[in-house]
C-alpha cells in the first residue's frame, strides 16, 4: 500500500489516495524532502471531480509511517522531533490571476490556481510519512491525507550547496538539436524567451554574476507548472536583469528515446538519482553557492522576495 501511495508522475510531485466521491483531494507536490534540509511543504487540493481549491490558508497535521531503522521511532510509533502541525497558505501559480480571500473556496475567481505552502519545516528522520490537510471550504469543514516519503540525502543540491558550472547549449550551437535548447523550438521557428538563454551558466559564474535557473520542459510537462514558471522568469528578467543572469535548462535532449539534456542532468538528476522530478528554479549568488531553491511551484511572490534580497547584498 506505500509503495502505490507513492507512485506519481515527476511533474506532479507526490500522491494521494483516492478518497470518497465529494471528498476533498491532497496531492504532496513537494519532490526532494530529506532530513538533511529545512524547506517548505507543499501540497495541492481538490475533489474528486477535479475542482481546484483556492485562496486562504489550511492546517497540515504530520505523521510517520514507517521507521527506517529501530532508532528513528519510539515504542509508541511516533518519531522524535517531528513536525506536528504547520499553517499552510495558499501560493498561485506563476501566470495565474492573483486574488485574495477570506479562505479556501471551491469557486475561487477565474484563473486563480495554486497549492498550499508552509513556512520551512525539518522532518528528523528518513521514512514514510503522511499528511492529513484539514480545511474549511466554502463553510465545509474536510480533511485529506496523503503519503509520501523523506529520504535521508537531498539528491537536488540546495542552498549551502556550489552550484554545477553548467555550459548548456546556447542558440545556434550545431551540436544541439533546438528542441533540445528549448522544447518550444521544435514546434517553433523564433525561440520564445531568447533572454534565458545568452549565457552559460559557468559563464555567469566566472564572471561573479547572480543566476536564477528554471529546468523545465514547458511543451513535454504533464503538469501545468513548466511553462508558466518558465514564462514568469522571463517577464521578471527585464526587471531584475542587469544584476542576474537568468537561464533556462530545457530537460530533454530527446524526449521520445527518454534522454535527459546533460546539462540539465547536472542539476535535477545527478549520478545517484534518477527522479529527475522537474520543474526546479534555483538561485545562485555570485559566488557560486545556492542561496534558494524551489520544487514544481515558484511563486512569483517567492522568486521576487529572494531576488530583492540577493540584489539588496
Amino acid at each position: 500500500m506505500i509503495a502505490v501511495a507513492l507512485l506519481g508522475a515527476a511533474c506532479a510531485g507526490g500522491s494521494s489516495p483516492v478518497d470518497q466521491p465529494g471528498s476533498l483531494v491532497a496531492s504532496v507536490a513537494s519532490f526532494d524532502l530529506s532530513t538533511a534540509r529545512t524547506e517548505r511543504f507543499i501540497v495541492g487540493l481538490f475533489t474528486d471531480d477535479r475542482r481546484d481549491v483556492a485562496l486562504g490558508t489550511v492546517t497540515l497535521d504530520f505523521a510517520y509511517l514507517g521507521a527506517t531503522t529501530a532508532s528513528d521511532s519510539d515504542e509508541s510509533g511516533g518519531v522524535r522531533g517531528g513536525p506536528v502541525s504547520a499553517p499552510a497558505r495558499f501560493l498561485a501559480l506563476p501566470g495565474t490571476t492573483s486574488a485574495t480571500g477570506d479562505g479556501p473556496t471551491f469557486d475561487p475567481p477565474p484563473g486563480v490556481r495554486g497549492v498550499y505552502g508552509t513556512d520551512p519545516i525539518a522532518f528528523p528522520v528518513a521514512g514514510i510519512w503522511e499528511v492529513l490537510v484539514s480545511a474549511t471550504v466554502d463553510g465545509q469543514d474536510l480533511s485529506a491525507s496523503a503519503a509520501f516519503e523523506v529520504l535521508e540525502t537531498s539528491f537536488v543540491p540546495g542552498p549551502g550547496d556550489p552550484a554545477p558550472r553548467t555550459s548548456q547549449p546556447l542558440p545556434g550551437d550545431p551540436s544541439a538539436p533546438p528542441a533540445a535548447i528549448d522544447s518550444r523550438l521544435g514546434i517553433a521557428d523564433t525561440l520564445p524567451d531568447p533572454e534565458l538563454h545568452r549565457m552559460t551558466i559557468a559563464d555567469a559564474l566566472a564572471a561573479g554574476r547572480p543566476v536564477i535557473v528554471v529546468v523545465a520542459t514547458p511543451v513535454f510537462c504533464v503538469s501545468r507548472f513548466c511553462g508558466p514558471i518558465t514564462d514568469e522568469l522571463a517577464r521578471l528578467q527585464p526587471i531584475y536583469g542587469d544584476r542576474v543572469e537568468f537561464v533556462h535548462l530545457e530537460v530533454w535532449e530527446d524526449f521520445e528515446s527518454g534522454v535527459l539534456n546533460p546539462a540539465a542532468a547536472e542539476w535535477i538528476s545527478p549520478p545517484g538519482n534518477e527522479r529527475g522530478a522537474e520543474p526546479w528554479v534555483f538561485l545562485v549568488d555570485g559566488s557560486g553557492t545556492i542561496v534558494a531553491r524551489w520544487d514544481n511551484v515558484a511563486s512569483t511572490a517567492e522568486m521576487t522576495e529572494a531576488l530583492d534580497e540577493l540584489a539588496a547584498r
